[in-house]
């Protein structure tokens, strides 16, 4: 009897401790992170083919998938985005001449441009999904910056996950209590250093776009009370903390951006820009009405020295536009913005430097034939050419205007072929003063 006590003694204490192994398996299991797909997109604001991505690609597959997607979208015109796409540069290898936007990177993969992107992201998230989720990729610079932001996950040592909203967390990772550093480096101890604080840390606006963030205020730090006339003290309004704001958000800051916020992207390039616009205007209403310039002769040779540049100039603008390849630009601009912009081609279809090749070309026909025709016809070839500088001047000074006040950026041969027309204005409208049909005039 005492021997089958005994024995189920142990039965018993075997079965606690089966049911005990058990119970402990299961909470472990309700401590797995839920699958979630995490990517970084680097754009700018001013960038059309990041537009496009966004709009009629990534903002789809956010709203099919919800918070299990994560996209943290980095506006690289913005000061502290640099630092995180140069470290995303760096971490990855990318050759200079790829360091363009759109970038999405989707774990260990870069995906770059207007085509890469849409072709092979949403194969992406659904293998990701199946698979468990992928992680945020283990750059450094970006994972301290999200530390500093408060936005990473740290409920699931030895992942690189942002804040996940309660409806995803397991029912026992929501109060577990959060670690005070998390893991970087793939599942290693190591941990993530935090980035130097700035003087403006708290008042600096993130602008990181992580829907798994779900809008916490826990980084925002608290300022001094500040005291009325009537002496009572008022606490000050926090710095606005870092904002998570889902994809949507972004197209419509574009949107909304005036003329004086694309100027401020880039306000020297810019400014650059303005000084050749007020140029071509001060041209425009000073030779813009040829008897205005009578007496103002220039030698016959500087019409097409000028025109040959311009045609130079051009040429290289339209192989840019037609190849596809990226402008080689000088230390002032962005060239590569600016050619990548919707207003490089005429009604969408007729790329504007083809269009600049064709009336350099034009000008060099119109000045020749002046040179060495009848009067008659001569007289009307001079017309000619004045009215075709005029033109190509109206149309540059729209251009000229469009790179600070609308794209956002400036291109240095767009604005040297906008020179040379403003220099061809002055040359072409003193002869065209000689021959003006509507006064009286001089010569032939």
């Amino acid at each position: 009897m005492k021997i089958l006590q005994g024995w189920s003694r142990r039965a018993a204490l075997w079965g606690a401790v089966f049911l005990g192994c058990l119970s402990g398996v299961g909470a472990a299991r309700t401590q797995e992170p839920p699958a979630v797909v995490h990517a970084l997109l680097f754009y700018s604001p001013t960038c059309p083919h990041c537009h496009q991505v966004i709009n009629e690609h990534l903002i789809p597959l956010e709203n099919r998938w919800g918070n299990r997607l994560v996209i943290l979208a980095f506006d690289v015109t913005r000061p502290f985005a640099e630092p995180l796409y140069m470290g995303m540069v760096r971490h990855f290898g990318i050759p200079q001449e790829r360091w363009v936007v759109p970038i999405l990177v989707v774990g260990s993969e870069v995906l770059i441009g207007g085509e890469e992107i849409p072709a092979r992201f949403p194969s992406m998230v659904e293998e990701g999904l199946a698979g468990g989720g992928i992680d945020l990729p283990d750059i450094a610079e970006v994972l301290g910056f999200l530390q500093e932001q408060d936005l990473l996950e740290v409920r699931f040592p030895g992942r690189r996950m942002t804040r996940l909203p309660p409806d995803l967390l397991p029912p026992q990772a929501v109060d577990t209590p959060a670690a005070p550093v998390p893991p970087a480096g793939g599942g290693q101890d190591t941990a993530v250093a935090p980035m130097p604080a700035r003087p403006d840390t708290g008042a600096r606006r993130a602008d990181t776009l992580a829907r798994g963030a779900g809008g916490d205020t826990a980084g925002a730090r608290p300022t001094p009370p500040t005291t009325t006339q009537e002496g009572e003290e008022r606490p000050t309004p926090a710095p606005p903390p870092p904002v998570s704001l889902r994809l949507e958000e972004v197209a419509r800051e574009a949107a909304a951006m005036g003329p004086l916020d694309r100027f401020l992207l880039d306000p020297v390039g810019n400014g650059v820009a303005v000084g050749v616009l007020v140029v071509l205007l001060f041209s425009l209403g000073w030779t813009g009405y040829p008897p205005w310039a009578r007496g103002r002769r220039w030698p016959g040779w500087v019409v097409p020295v000028l025109a040959a540049g311009g045609l130079a100039v051009a040429s290289y603008l339209a192989f840019v536009e037609v190849s596809g390849t990226e402008a080689v630009c000088g230390p002032v601009g962005d060239c590569h913005t600016v050619q990548q912009s919707p207003y490089a081609r005429l009604f969408g279809v007729i790329p504007t430097a083809v269009l600049g090749v064709a009336g350099y070309g034009v000008i060099l026909l119109l000045w020749a034939v002046g040179r060495g025709s009848r009067p008659g016809v001569a007289r009307v070839a001079v017309l000619a050419l004045w009215g075709t500088v005029l033109a190509g001047s109206l149309f540059s000074a729209y251009l000229t205007y469009l790179e600070p006040f609308v794209i956002g950026a400036s291109c240095a041969w767009c604005l040297a072929s906008a020179l040379i027309m403003a220099a061809l204005l002055w040359a072409a409208a003193p002869p065209a003063a000689e021959v003006w049909p509507f006064g009286p005039r001089r010569g032939p």
